[in-house]
């Protein structure tokens, strides 16, 4: 959640830094938010550097590199709120209490899980 913090952070300090950029965004909004797009670059790059996959995180074995990292990325470019919003829905989803949960408890995979890889 720190790092989409930061990416929302980033993003309100150049729209204040730059304010050609809102007058960009509300020319061109009718065909493409270009904060978001912003947003999402930003998520792109600190899950790329910081070498995010979010499958690997919840221990999902997947066969298509970089679609963890770009849906990391998406949860990061989303802003802290829904980054928030993702991990208590997971979290309740495990019945885990919010205060007291380690990484590793909320990225195990529940019991009620199928392998479906044998």
């Amino acid at each position: 959640m720190l790092l989409a913090y930061i990416v929302q952070e980033t993003i309100e300090f150049l729209k204040r830094a730059f304010p050609l950029l809102n007058v960009i965004n509300e020319i061109i909004k009718k065909w493409v938010q270009i904060f978001v797009l912003m947003s999402f670059a930003l998520g792109l790059l600190i899950a790329y550097g910081a070498n995010l996959d979010l499958f690997e995180l919840m221990n999902i074995p997947v066969e298509l590199p970089y679609v963890g990292m770009i849906l990391a990325a998406t949860i990061i470019g989303a802003g802290s709120n829904k980054a928030y919003e993702i991990l208590k829905g997971a979290r309740e989803r495990r019945n885990i209490n919010l205060d007291e949960t380690t990484d590793e408890e909320l990225f195990k995979p529940p019991e009620d899980t199928i392998n479906l890889l044998g």
